[in-house]
């Protein structure tokens, strides 16, 4: 005998649209044939949806709604999973809230639509917005695009184009939006409007809300501290793609070239020793071999010169000038210095390299450089 299951119950707050393959219109079949039973509460009622047919038809649902909420509740009805879409303003906004609730124990999704390219909708208000954040903040799953992305963190700007290590860092931000209310009196404002309509305590919420806030933090400077170390350690380095590979020599070349950016004098001292092979790092070759001119006559560098460098290149080297100068304070250039620690390291990893395809090999030209070292004049042996 076949045992019937009652099908998951999903309370769907959206928009329809007479026109336009979009919200309750797509959300509906394609719910229900995944088995899923889809309640449909209208937010509001458009003829064409807001993407380039002009100016719709509207019929606002928000009486609508509260009543139909009121009469699912004396129903008894219980929903799995309440999703909430396109919200035509704050009144509309108080729909969601109340169906959350009305039914706490239900997973929240919220796609808070409120604009797309870079530029938020015509109706959103900065009042909206703030009510948007506060509805994701109850959410168990947010579904935002970059650009609303940009509103709940409040961005002003944001890039055109993201890599993946963007885009994660991105959505590692907004998962602090639940515990992350970002301000005492908007904190105030969502625990007394919590507990007057949960009916429980203030203080019981404020103690909950306090403790999501310090983990909150907590998981943020644990992120800080990762990207720190990460960035330190050349992970993520769109610039300088070698950083990680070579460590050592990328800190040393990085040193050298700010300082010889900065100090013509001593980029001509330095020439006088260093080739573009003694640089570990495809960046640092490229940058020497574009300026080496201007390094080996000891004449001011122009970071544009010729269009040579991207503008991105060109902002890693100003980072580095101005590091380079607020460490002049306590560490004064020694180009000699640098230049022959890059050339140590250079040999370093040849001899590493050599080591792995002949030992032999490199075990005799290890001995031969010991030995070169000791008889070297000034160093206390044979002349």
């Amino acid at each position: 005998m076949l045992k019937l299951t009652e099908p998951k119950k999903v309370l769907c707050i959206h928009d329809l649209s007479g026109v336009g393959r979009c919200s309750l219109a797509v959300i509906l079949p394609v719910l229900s044939v995944m088995g899923v039973q889809p309640v449909a509460l209208p937010t509001v009622v458009l003829s064409t949806h807001t993407g380039g047919f002009g100016t719709p038809a509207r019929l606002d649902g928000c009486d609508y709604g509260m009543a139909a909420l009121e009469h699912y509740r004396e129903l008894g009805l219980e929903f799995d999973c309440i999703y909430t879409g396109y919200l035509g303003g704050e009144a509309q906004a108080a729909i969601a809230e109340k169906a959350f609730d009305l039914w706490p124990a239900a997973k929240k999704v919220v796609d808070p639509v409120m604009g797309d390219n870079g530029k938020a909708y015509s109706t959103v208000t900065p009042e909206f917005i703030d009510r948007m954040r506060t509805l994701c903040q109850r959410a168990d799953l947010i579904l935002p695009n970059v650009t609303e992305a940009g509103l709940l963190l409040r961005k002003e700007t944001l890039p055109e184009n993201f890599d993946e290590a963007g885009a994660q860092a991105l959505a590692d931000e907004l998962t602090t939006l639940a515990a992350d209310i970002y301000s005492k009196s908007e904190r105030e404002v969502y625990i007394a409007r919590m507990a007057e309509k949960t009916g429980i305590s203030a203080a019981a919420l404020s103690e909950d809300a306090a403790k999501k806030a310090k983990k909150a933090e907590e998981k943020q400077k644990a992120e800080r501290r990762r990207q720190t170390v990460n960035a330190t350690l050349g992970y993520g380095d769109r610039i300088n793609r070698d950083r990680l590979t070579y460590a050592t020599g990328a800190l040393l070349e990085e040193r050298l070239l700010a300082c010889m950016l900065s100090n013509p004098a001593l980029a001509a001292e330095a020439c006088k020793s260093l080739s573009e092979d003694d640089f570990l790092t495809a960046f640092g070759r490229k940058v020497f071999t574009t300026f080496a001119e201007e390094f080996s006559d000891g004449t001011e560098v122009v970071l544009s010169k010729d269009g040579a460098l991207t503008p991105e290149e060109i902002s890693a080297l100003a980072r580095l000038m101005a590091k380079h100068d607020r460490l002049l304070s306590v560490m004064p250039d020694d180009v000699g210095s640098l230049v022959g620690a890059l050339k140590t390291e250079r040999q370093r990893i040849a001899f590493n390299e050599r080591r792995e395809e002949n030992p032999q090999d490199a075990l005799e030209e290890y001995i031969r450089l010991k030995r070169q070292k000791k008889t070297r004049p000034g160093d206390g042996g044979e002349a």
